[in-house]
């Protein structure tokens, strides 16, 4: 189906710059499948003028020198538990930059009531080994209530009925959209070991909505992808992992422009690949933003909003 692509990008007419933050490693869980670096607290907490100083560069840098819209997603570790969390996403909301977050869901009622209309969109991940199923619905109930919600449901293979029987709860609910999303191992290449039936699963139900949430101006996860007979589809990331086809070795790609990647340490990369190398460190002071595309030197993506970035085999 996706043997012949030279060109894949958002599904969206507007021009997005998309900063992936990781605030820290600090995390309320320690999942099977998630790497010990990413919540096991090594990276502590940084000064906090230093952070509010770096969205006021990237404001600058992407929306008002590039004219482009800008988001900040938050990612973690657990993002919520920075203890200046409220504090960081008021600032970036009187820039005027939109603001999503990656996060368990794990704080309470309570928190997202007054966290969640802060925020342009919420992306919660149900990780069944952790979770518990009755809370994380009560608080994707008060989250929908004030802005954009998704939900991942991260499948884990042999527990599938059980996970879908929480994402049909979730599905009573208004507004929201949820995705059913393959874990790779070690958040690499690999899949786990998946049966044909759950692949199946997989890719027929990626995603289900009941009703068309909010729009804040949030782009749309939906792609287009160019074959080489000029002919285009839709799809989502999703579907090209499990088809094998996030391979873009030699293509041209926009990392850094229409995205940022910010790990636990402050370093500074075009994306999660990191192709292209470092931009410099929030936390030193010392960094230059991106402003053209790179060439991508691996040999698979293997990240959703990595691959979500405009790329092709010819120019962009």
């Amino acid at each position: 189906m996706y043997e012949n692509l030279i060109r894949v990008e958002r599904n969206t007419p507007d021009k997005y710059t998309i900063v992936e933050w990781t605030l820290g490693n600090k995390c309320t869980y320690a999942c099977s499948y998630c790497p010990e670096v990413l919540h096991d607290g090594s990276a502590g907490w940084h000064d906090h003028t230093k952070l509010t100083g770096f969205l006021d560069a990237c404001y600058q840098h992407y929306k008002v020198d590039m004219g482009k819209k800008m988001i900040v997603q938050y990612t973690g570790g657990e993002p919520t538990v920075y203890p200046k969390f409220k504090e960081l996403v008021s600032h970036a909301r009187d820039l005027g930059i939109l603001q999503s977050i990656i996060s368990n869901g794990s704080r309470t009622v309570r928190f997202w009531r007054e966290a969640a209309p802060l925020l342009d969109k919420v992306h919660l991940s149900y990780h069944g080994e952790f979770a518990d199923p009755d809370h994380f619905v009560a608080v994707a109930e008060e989250i929908a209530k004030h802005t954009d919600l998704h939900v991942n449901m991260l499948m884990i293979p042999g527990r599938f009925g059980e996970f879908l029987s929480v994402a049909n709860r979730i599905k009573q609910l208004p507004d929201i959209n949820i995705q059913l999303k393959p874990i790779q191992k070690d958040f690499g290449a690999d899949l786990y070991d998946y049966t044909e039936g759950e692949k199946r699963i997989l890719d027929e139900m990626h995603g289900f909505e009941n009703s068309a949430p909010r729009n804040r101006g949030y782009p749309s996860g939906q792609l287009v992808v160019t074959h080489r007979d000029g002919t285009t589809e839709k799809t989502v990331s999703n579907s090209l992992i499990l088809a094998g086809a996030n391979r873009f070795k030699g293509w041209n790609c926009n990392i850094g422009v229409e995205t940022l990647n910010v790990d636990m340490w402050g370093e500074i990369y075009g994306g999660l690949c990191r192709v292209g190398g470092s931009h410099g460190n929030i936390y030193k002071g010392e960094y230059t933003l991106p402003s053209s595309p790179v060439v991508c030197n691996l040999d698979c993506c293997t990240c959703h909003l990595d691959i979500m970035v405009s790329k092709s085999e010819g120019p962009l």
